[in-house]
C-alpha cells in the first residue's frame, strides 16, 4: 500500500482504468467463527503470527492452509559452528604474534604482553567455567570442549542430542539474562575491547601518550641540537676568520725586505 502511485487526470484529457489495487497482503489466522485476527504485511512476512514463528506468504489463498510448526536446532548448530570457529581465530592470532623461536631466538610482537596473556587466559576460562541456574552449566556439556592444542571443537551430535533432550535447558544456559554464557561473555568482550575504561583502550591510550612523550623529546632534542649546531658553525667560522688573518700577517712578514746598513758621512 506504501508504494501506491496517485495521478491526477484532470487537466490531461485522458482518463485511466486502475488495473490492480496497491494493498498490503493480509492473513487471517484462525477462523472468523473462532475469533480469528486478521493482520497484514507490506512485505509478506508476518512475524510472531503464531508466537514464536515467522511466516512469508507466496500467494493468495481462498481455502484454510494448514501448517505443521516443528522445533529445529538448525540456526543454534550453525551459531555454534560460528562461536567455536571464531574462537579457534582468535586462538591463531593470539599465536601468530606471541610465538618464540628457539632455533634463532625470534619473537612475535606481542610476546610478553601481559594484554594479550591476560586476554588469552579470561577467554579460556570463561569457556571452562561452569554456570549455574539451568540443568546445562557448561559447553562441554553441550559438547564444545578444548583439544589438545588449545583450540575448540563441536561434538555436533551431543549438540544435538542435548537440544532434543531439553531445549530450554539450553536456551537458559545461552540467554539468562545475568548468568547465561552470552551475558558474561558480552561482559568480558566489553571489559577487553568497549569503548570505555576497557583493558585494550587504556593500553592503547598508554602507548599513545608514550609516543606523544617520545615525540617531544626527539623534538627537544632536534632543537638542542640545532642550536649546537649553531654554536660550533660560528666557532668554526671565527677561526677560520682568525686564520685567515694569521695567513695575512705572515705574508705581510715574509715580504719585509732586509734594510741596508747604516752609513756615516764625514764632515
Amino acid at each position: 500500500l506504501a508504494g501506491r502511485v496517485a495521478i491526477d487526470t484532470t487537466a490531461a484529457g485522458f482518463t485511466l482504468q486502475e488495473i490492480v489495487t496497491a494493498q498490503d497482503a493480509r492473513l487471517l489466522f484462525g477462523s472468523v467463527e473462532s475469533g480469528g485476527v486478521v493482520t497484514s504485511s507490506s512485505s509478506n512476512t508476518f512475524n510472531g503470527i503464531p508466537a514464536g514463528v515467522n511466516l512469508t506468504v507466496k500467494g493468495a489463498s481462498t481455502e484454510a492452509v494448514s501448517l505443521s510448526i516443528a522445533t529445529t536446532d538448525s540456526t543454534l548448530v550453525t551459531a555454534a559452528k560460528s562461536l567455536v570457529s571464531t574462537f579457534n581465530k582468535l586462538r591463531d592470532k593470539i599465536d601468530q604474534h606471541t610465538f618464540f623461536n628457539e632455533t634463532d631466538n625470534t619473537t612475535g610482537i606481542l610476546c610478553g604482553s601481559n594484554e594479550t596473556l591476560r586476554i588469552e587466559s579470561e577467554v579460556s576460562r570463561l569457556f571452562t567455567d561452569r554456570f549455574f541456574g539451568s540443568d546445562v552449566q557448561s559447553l562441554e556439556q553441550l559438547g564444545i570442549s578444548f583439544k589438545d592444542d588449545g583450540k575448540l571443537e563441536l561434538d555436533e551430535a551431543k549438540f544435538k542430542a542435548q537440544f532434543a533432550a531439553d531445549p530450554t535447558a539450553v536456551e537458559e544456559f545461552f540467554t539468562a539474562e545475568t548468568t547465561g554464557f552470552v551475558a558474561k561473555l558480552d561482559a568480558l568482550t566489553e571489559s577487553i575491547a568497549g569503548a570505555d575504561n576497557s583493558l585494550l583502550i587504556n593500553r592503547s591510550q598508554s602507548l599513545t601518550r608514550k609516543i606523544d612523550t617520545n615525540l617531544e623529546r626527539v623534538e627537544s632534542l632536534s632543537a638542542r641540537l640545532d642550536r649546537q649546531r649553531e654554536l660550533l658553525l660560528s666557532q668554526f667560522f671565527a677561526m677560520e676568520s682568525i686564520i685567515g688573518k694569521l695567513q695575512d700577517s705572515l705574508q705581510a712578514v715574509q715580504q719585509i725586505a732586509a734594510l741596508p746598513p747604516l752609513t756615516r758621512s764625514g764632515g
